[in-house]
């Protein structure tokens, strides 16, 4: 299953509504788009002062991650295996 299916999926696990997985120092959040079967997605990491920093957002279509204008986002191996583990747990 790919991240973006797996972002879609556990949208609907949740009847819809908005998703926050925390895992250690990283927080994920799902919300669902209105216009779309999709998620919009943010990946925050705390940094050691305890602020919140943007690590990667976006959204899903067409079974794809995308970012903010749309573009095709090739994430490392490391950084969709990190998604994948995140997703397993919610």
């Amino acid at each position: 299953m790919t991240v973006a299916k797996h972002m879609v999926d556990t949208l609907q696990a949740h009847d819809w509504h908005p998703v926050a997985i925390v895992e250690g120092l990283e927080r994920l959040e799902l919300v669902p788009l209105t216009s779309q079967l999709g998620a919009g997605f943010t990946l925050w990491r705390q940094e050691p002062g305890g602020q919140w920093s943007v690590v990667l957002s976006g959204h899903t279509a067409d079974g794809e991650l995308r970012g903010s204008e749309d573009e095709p986002l090739q994430l490392p191996r490391e950084a969709e295996q990190r998604l994948e583990a995140m997703l397993a747990g919610a």
